[in-house]
């Protein structure tokens, strides 16, 4: 049974402060050890250009680029070629793929995680809101609405599979189940959707016992339900009231990172949910 994650960090709007000791960081990795969210240094990429190449400003090693849906293959001119170039990959699955490689699923570039920077996500969400709440952070560092009605995955398909690769979130995803996603044609608020609604849930009372049985746990869930209460656009009172909620066992790892799909030899795949702690920027 794993404790409540628990950071000192700010969170949500300016002025509220969520604090505890870390006890169980998310992930491991440079990018999650204080990362400098919109503090990244810009990067200059070269003239990318269809099958035909033009003269370049400054090269990018090893850049990588969204790409969706799947385009012709696409070539940058460095100043100095002498040696062969390295494939381009596609984003989005897990082993990456090359171009022109078939793979069984393609998601929506809002949901994958940015490949250039884990700290600065592509979809800034807050889980505890709703998908009409998500924002995307654009080239100019502005916030801007989600177009919730875009297809989520190519080719199409009417159900996913959701887990996660965050490793509280994972311990109690063996009780509850992964987060099913079903609809004819899956839209990105459908798939937001579904996460928010299944962590919305309300903890049983033999869940509640369990998250208990580990010392200082009690604590950390009660401040987490707290700062939910304060920072979501509920009545305090009201949202108090309904008791402790499935996101509440994350402590302050609320920051969606994105869907992480991975694909397996015999061509099944699922999808893992990454979370960090915030802030996560509002526009509202």
């Amino acid at each position: 049974m794993p404790r409540v994650p628990d950071m000192n960090f700010r969170f949500g709007h300016s002025g509220s402060i969520f604090r505890h000791p870390v006890r169980l960081p998310p992930a491991s990795g440079q990018a999650f050890h204080n990362p400098p969210l919109f503090g990244c240094q810009p990067v200059c990429l070269s003239t990318w250009v269809l099958d035909h190449p033009l003269p370049a400003s400054t090269p990018a090693a090893n850049a990588h680029t969204q790409l969706w849906p799947r385009q012709p293959r696409l070539y940058f001119t460095p100043v100095v070629a002498s040696t062969p170039l390295p494939p381009a990959w596609e984003p989005g699955t897990f082993p990456p793929e090359p171009l022109g490689i078939s793979v069984p699923l393609h998601l929506h570039p809002h949901l994958t995680p940015n490949p250039l920077d884990p700290s600065i996500p592509t979809l800034l969400w807050d889980v505890i809101h709703p998908p009409e709440l998500a924002r995307i952070y654009s080239g100019r560092h502005l916030l801007l609405p989600v177009d919730l009605k875009a297809k989520a995955v190519r080719p199409k398909a009417s159900e996913l599979y959701i887990t996660s690769d965050h490793p509280v979130l994972a311990s109690w995803m063996t009780i509850w189940g992964p987060i099913m996603v079903r609809n004819s044609d899956i839209s990105l608020f459908d798939v937001l959707h579904a996460i928010y609604t299944y962590l919305q849930e309300p903890l049983k009372p033999q869940e509640i016992e369990r998250l208990k049985s580990v010392p200082g746990n009690e604590a950390s869930v009660q401040y987490a339900a707290h700062q939910r209460a304060t920072d979501s656009y509920e009545l305090y009172s009201v949202a108090m009231k309904s008791g402790f909620r499935r996101v509440d066992v994350l402590g302050g790892h609320r920051m969606f990172v994105g869907l992480r799909p991975v694909v397996f030899q015999d061509h099944t795949w699922k999808l893992f949910l990454s979370l960090r702690p915030g802030p996560v920027p509002r526009s509202y």
